[in-house]
């Protein structure tokens, strides 16, 4: 099934998509610049902080919350991504 990003089953699953925008930002291991919110059919992309003028603007590909340990959302990032974080 689908899920949103608490890991709960999405009710409001309306199939896949693709955010051409959202699809520039890289992964970051660290802390992300750029926070995502869906709101209904649109995702909306937003800064969490100051950014710097040369900074790349990342996000995070998956809800770090939703694992016990950083050895299973290295799991999750290896089996769908396919890297590691450091």
């Amino acid at each position: 099934g689908e899920y949103n990003e608490d890991g709960e089953p999405d009710v409001n699953y309306l199939g896949r998509a693709v955010f051409v925008e959202g699809s520039f930002f890289n992964h970051t291991c660290d802390v992300p610049n750029v926070a995502r919110v869906r709101i209904g059919r649109r995702m909306y992309f937003f800064a969490t902080r100051d950014v710097g003028v040369d900074e790349e603007l990342c996000i995070t590909y998956i809800n770090a919350s939703r694992y016990e340990s950083a050895l299973q959302r290295q799991a999750e990032l290896f089996e769908n991504y396919g890297f590691h974080c450091d």
